[in-house]
């Protein structure tokens, strides 16, 4: 599975589609993030219920009410699961984050165009249940840490729908999209407060341009949301508009 997964990465980023055949080895991740406030710092244990989404998520499966026809797929699988490492945490301390992992029949879902719909609704759903102020859809290699395939990335403004996608896509780029040195210098409490605010004069029309260009769209989510989306035909497009953001916001790796 590492093997075909790896290889299905290759074709992608060399301009091909992806077959229906080569998604052995690949997970769908929901990334949702939330202001901590003034709790204590520090990774706590996750459930579905403790998350907000018991209700979506039972058993290791999706319910109906999470979608009727995804939580018919036999084979699918999904957990919750910290959504920062440890080094991931100690750079955002000001935030808490959870990860929705999907695989098995789930995985093979979201690269289905007759399902993507499907996944993106669902997305924001959790993040409206979870109460989640950022969010991220993407797929990656089960055995490897770089985010591809990105589908849709929320916040509650464009500044933060901006960090969504800057954060979950240009910061896991296997190729660097983001100056770690260029973020680190930014004002703020952490990596994801930094972003923020170097995008607080982003309006969602250059939002909408910036992304565009690279087949993604801006639309409303839930709670009156920003969300950007990517279509399941171009599963390296987020990686190349988180690029081009980053740039935007004075963090990015080389010149448009």
């Amino acid at each position: 599975n590492a093997r075909t997964c790896e290889a299905a990465r290759k074709r992608i980023y060399s301009g091909a589609s992806m077959g229906p055949f080569e998604l052995a080895g690949w997970v769908a991740e929901l990334w949702l993030a939330t202001p901590r406030g003034f709790g204590a710092a520090g990774q706590e244990a996750v459930s579905a219920a403790s998350v907000g989404v018991g209700a979506l998520v039972a058993e290791g499966k999706l319910t109906g009410a999470a979608d009727a026809e995804l939580a018919a797929i036999a084979d699918g699988v999904v957990e919750i699961v910290p959504g920062f490492d440890e080094a991931e945490a100690g750079r955002s301390p000001s935030w808490r984050a959870v990860i929705a992992r999907f695989s098995g029949g789930y995985a093979r879902a979201y690269f289905d165009p007759a399902l993507r719909a499907r996944f993106v609704a669902l997305a924001d759903r959790m993040a409206d249940a979870a109460s989640a102020e950022l969010g991220a859809l993407y797929a990656r290699c089960a055995h490897l840490p770089y985010h591809d395939a990105g589908a849709w990335f929320r916040g509650r403004d464009p500044a933060a729908a901006a960090t969504a996608l800057v954060y979950a896509s240009g910061l896991f780029a296997e190729m660097p999209a983001v100056d770690r040195g260029a973020l680190a210098a930014l004002h703020g409490a952490g990596q994801i407060d930094a972003l923020r605010s170097a995008g607080a004069s982003l309006d969602a029309a250059a939002l909408g341009n910036l992304v565009g260009a690279h087949g993604g769209g801006i639309a409303k989510g839930g709670a009156d949301a920003v969300v950007i989306t990517f279509p399941v035909g171009g599963p390296t497009r987020a990686t190349s508009a988180s690029r081009i953001v980053a740039r935007k916001l004075q963090v990015g790796v080389g010149q448009d």
